[in-house]
């Protein structure tokens, strides 16, 4: 199959586990334990079935698909979400992705253990990029991150909640493989060397470095940076310490990780501007249920309050549609980004925004839906069992 030829980001999934390394492609495509939470997810979009309306005049190219967000207007729903270690899959990956966000006006989100400073990132897409904040235990070390996001221009900072502990991601065990693991080692010599051409640009474009925190941890990927690195992420998470970021933060503020309604009610009342629903795409509990499963009652509980955002499980323009449906306000990909990145860099980036797009303008169309500002329940069917409707 070529890139031409790829018509689903399951495509783009299939070319780049070609392309890349066995250990970079098991690392994205993996969840926790054996990947039970990654598969429900997708399961959950299967199950949602949208409720089409016909002669309502309508073709993919009248439909509205502009959102408005922390007092920004995007062309489309969609973003991309905070990803780590990108380097990994494609030397150039931030650099893309930051240059996509730019140059199509959508959300780009500079996670804490990016291979691309906020600042650099802020440079390339002033006005589309966010911070995602993995917090550091010394308070003195948060602010420092913050103050760089906010003097580079970022206005909306993501605190990512759901990372009481490391996980259990044995795919990566297997692999010998882990952010606070990586090392070359023969396996990962003898895997890199099979894919020479992700192997050319390694080595042409510099090994993996966390750029957010090369001032507090050092450079490069050896055991003493990985071990700092870890030494310093907060596990321990609490609303204190919330506090504390909504009281450094003079911009928006998002909360990452939420799935109890309870937990986004307390969030908005300790002044969160938006609740971010999600299971990290499947990635740190195995048993955790499907974002998407949880959506309607945090939406139900916050979405008057506060601006509602969603991803895990997203892989198509379609899966947008449902979510907005089900009550979030904006929706995030992040490996369906990074499929395209390990498919054919740039280029692959930009065919998942246009995967995207076409699917979400026609999915609208078929529906009868004239906007995405006119999505609710209606446009769902109701499944036996009330599934969407929210826990009391």
């Amino acid at each position: 199959m070529t890139l031409q030829r790829a018509v689903t980001v399951t495509d783009l999934a299939a070319l780049a586990r070609q392309r890349i390394p066995s250990f970079a492609y098991d690392y994205l495509d993996s969840g926790a334990g054996d990947d039970a939470g990654v598969q429900r997810n997708a399961r959950a979009f299967e199950q949602v079935l949208l409720k089409p309306r016909y002669l309502r005049g309508l073709n993919a190219k009248k439909v509205n698909t502009a959102t408005e967000l922390f007092g920004q207007t995007y062309a489309w729903p969609f973003g991309i979400a905070p990803t780590g270690m990108n380097q990994l899959i494609w030397p150039s990956a931030d650099y893309d992705l930051g240059l996509l966000a730019e140059q199509t006006a959508i959300p780009v989100v500079n996670s804490t253990l990016a291979t691309l400073s906020v600042d650099k990132l802020a440079a390339l897409a002033p006005s589309q990029t966010w911070f995602q904040l993995y917090s550091r235990d010394d308070r003195a070390l948060n602010r420092e991150l913050l103050r760089k996001a906010w003097e580079a221009g970022v206005k909306v900072l993501v605190v990512t909640a759901d990372l009481p502990s490391a996980p259990n991601r044995n795919r990566d065990a297997r692999n010998g493989f882990g952010v606070s693991t990586f090392r070359m080692t023969p396996r990962t010599v003898a895997a890199a060397l099979r894919r020479p051409l992700w192997l050319w640009h390694w080595l042409r474009q510099g090994r993996l470095s966390f750029e957010n925190l090369s001032h507090l941890v050092g450079t490069g990927s050896g055991n003493p940076v990985l071990a700092a690195l870890a030494q310093q992420t907060k596990q321990d998470l609490s609303w204190s310490d919330l506090d504390d970021l909504r009281q450094d933060w003079p911009g928006h503020l998002v909360v990452k990780g939420i799935l109890d309604a309870n937990d986004a009610r307390e969030c908005v009342e300790r002044g969160a501007d938006g609740i971010w629903v999600s299971n990290h795409g499947g990635r740190q509990l195995e048993s955790a249920p499907a974002a998407l499963d949880c959506l309607v009652a945090v939406a139900d509980e916050v979405g008057q309050r506060t601006k509602v955002l969603f991803d895990s499980g997203v892989r198509s323009g379609e899966d947008v549609v449902k979510a907005l449906a089900l009550g979030a306000d904006f929706v995030f990909s992040g490996r369906s980004f990074l499929y395209g990145c390990g498919a054919a860099g740039a280029r692959g980036a930009q065919k998942v925004r246009d995967l995207y797009t076409r699917d979400i303008a026609r999915t609208l169309a078929q529906i009868g839906c004239p906007s995405v500002a006119e999505l609710d329940r209606s446009w769902v069917i109701e499944p036996q069992g009330n599934k969407f409707t929210a826990a009391t």
